[in-house]
């Protein structure tokens, strides 16, 4: 081994335990009392823990960066728009299981007219999350509009 790499790993070497340990117990309870109280419920954690498990699917995220740049779309629009720009092509059926996956969760919703089905991201936090993974920029960053400009 080289001089330089043993001196790199003497440098992040521990004796003791891991080098992402702490080495001495020392416990800042207001702290952690605090943390502890204000910390999410289980059931709450294991509906986000799915919810960002949806999230691991490129068609699904493909569907919500897509509902996010409109108000609603139907089916047959999403399956246009999300085969599109070098993506794989998906059917209909594997965007309308992948729409009940998310609406199912609690990031989209539908309502039919007649005969179509369109959906929605579901709530401004959803909306949120979708600018913030892909820039999509959100109101407070949307340009003034003419009305606001002159006034």
């Amino acid at each position: 081994m080289a001089p330089a790499a043993r001196a790199k790993k003497a440098a992040t070497a521990d004796p003791g335990g891991p080098a992402d340990m702490c080495e001495v117990r020392c416990i800042d309870a207001p702290t952690v009392t605090r943390v502890r109280a204000e910390m999410p419920a289980a059931a709450d954690v294991a509906l986000a823990a799915e919810r960002l498990k949806l999230l691991g699917d490129p068609t699904r995220l493909r569907l919500l960066a897509a509902l996010a740049r409109a108000e609603e779309l139907c089916v047959c629009d999403l399956t246009l728009i999300v085969g599109a720009g070098g993506a794989p092509t998906v059917t209909e059926s594997a965007v309308s299981h992948a729409l009940r996956g998310l609406r199912l969760s609690g990031l989209v919703t539908f309502r039919k007219a007649q005969k179509i089905a369109y959906y929605r991201l579901a709530d401004a936090a959803t909306r949120q999350l979708v600018a913030d993974l892909f820039g999509i920029p959100g109101p407070a960053d949307a340009p003034a509009s003419a009305a606001e400009r002159t006034a």
